[in-house]
């Protein structure tokens, strides 16, 4: 089984996401999966053809078994209808060229399903929310099951986990229940055997993982940090070459 992975969060592996994903990465890696695991901060997506790195991303996919999008979900929705990143969004969006209109579909409209051969089988969520509200995955997942519908396999299933931006401050803390990790571990290696996440993990990770009152303290800490880290300037890069 292979499996491709893109992590949308500008914070790449020190993102809260990651937290989820990586164990969910090894879990299917465990159960003998092949997992490769790209960062969208490190392609280049644009409208230039000559300068894209979609044209190479998208051949990946569709030699891939299973497809994972990981986002945080931002300010409860309101950078646009899917909450997602501006990553997942172009990425999502950068597909539609791969695309074309068919009426030869199980559905009583036309869609736009996938120019070329693909062998993707589910598509995988994995996303969280900094609010100490649980929201889940709702909006990323919206423009994400459109595109199952419509052009890709149906949907695996989701691993949200609501106060996202916690999860690494509480471990910092020696606070954080292990079992919201270790659920998104048993999601991976379940998906390997049965390719579909159980709702087993989907509850366990949007479980209370700290009182509200630390979660006060840990995000008032993580505010002056979070923002200083914003500022470091990223370097215009060109595309990359397939393997």
């Amino acid at each position: 089984m292979k499996v491709l992975a893109i992590n949308t969060s500008p914070e790449r592996e020190r993102s809260a996401v990651s937290l989820l994903l990586e164990p969910f990465l090894d879990g299917l890696r465990e159960s003998g999966a092949e997992a490769e695991l790209y960062y969208a901060c490190d392609l280049i997506m644009s409208t230039s053809p000559e300068c894209d790195d979609i044209q190479w991303l998208r051949r990946k996919m569709g030699r891939a078994d299973i497809l994972v999008l990981a986002s945080p979900l931002y300010f409860d929705g309101r950078t646009g209808p899917e909450g997602a990143t501006p990553s997942l969004k172009m990425l999502l969006e950068r597909l539609i060229p791969g695309t074309q209109t068919s009426t030869d579909m199980p559905y009583e409209h036309a869609a736009h399903i996938a120019r070329e051969d693909v062998g993707l089988n589910k598509i995988v969520i994995v996303s969280g929310s900094g609010f100490w509200e649980i929201g889940g995955a709702g909006p990323v997942m919206s423009s994400v099951e459109k595109l199952c519908n419509d052009t890709f396999p149906g949907l695996a299933g989701d691993i949200a986990a609501g106060r996202g931006v916690t999860l690494r401050g509480a471990i910092t803390r020696g606070m954080l229940d292990w079992e919201v990790i270790g659920r998104a571990r048993e999601a991976g290696c379940r998906l390997a055997y049965e390719e579909e996440v159980p709702p087993t993990a989907h509850d366990r990770a949007r479980r209370e993982a700290v009182t509200r009152d630390v979660y006060g303290q840990i995000m008032n800490a993580n505010a002056p940090r979070k923002a200083a880290s914003q500022l470091v300037p990223v370097p215009v890069r060109c595309a990359q070459k397939e393997d």
